[in-house]
């Protein structure tokens, strides 16, 4: 007689058989090759041996082990989302159906970005660092023009 699975366990089952591909790709190979360097405290290096001891594996075969499930389980949460078909036919039918009208988003694609509109401002001709290091932005100031004719000049 099996013994029923918690149900951490029997989602990660779920995800294992619905992914195998994602997970064949996580397996490390038999000759290990790669080398990673840890740091843990004294007391997480104590739960560590623990665990490793109650699941009877090598410190090494433990925690490679715990950390292919943790990223294999990681990578699958992104990728694979498990939904009952009830729900999955509602989600098909949100995605088929058409596109509603919504002023605001209307309202936000027609204004200009912020930084499109930084680019379209006239840039500061010179600077001047003050005493604090901070840099000021100045405008080079305009110069008076003499009107060339009558008509320049009754505009001035």
């Amino acid at each position: 007689m099996e013994k029923p699975l918690s149900k951490p366990q029997a989602s990660t089952a779920a995800l294992r058989k619905a992914s195998k591909s994602v997970s064949a790709t996580v397996v490390a190979p038999t000759t290990r090759t790669a080398r990673l360097g840890l740091r843990s405290s004294e007391a997480q290096l104590a739960v560590l041996r623990r665990a490793a001891e109650a699941a009877h594996k090598s410190l090494t075969d433990f925690i490679l082990d715990s950390a292919c499930l943790a990223a294999e389980q990681t990578l699958l949460d992104q990728r694979l989302f498990m939904a009952s078909s009830k729900d999955y036919q509602a989600f098909l039918d949100l995605l088929d159906r058409p596109a509603r009208s919504n002023p605001g988003l209307k309202d936000l694609f027609s204004r200009q970005a912020p930084w499109e509109q930084a680019a379209a401002k006239p840039t500061p001709r010179a600077t001047r660092t003050t005493r604090t290091t901070r840099t000021v932005a100045t405008q080079k100031p305009a110069t008076a023009r003499k009107p060339t004719s009558a008509a320049a000049h009754a505009r001035a």
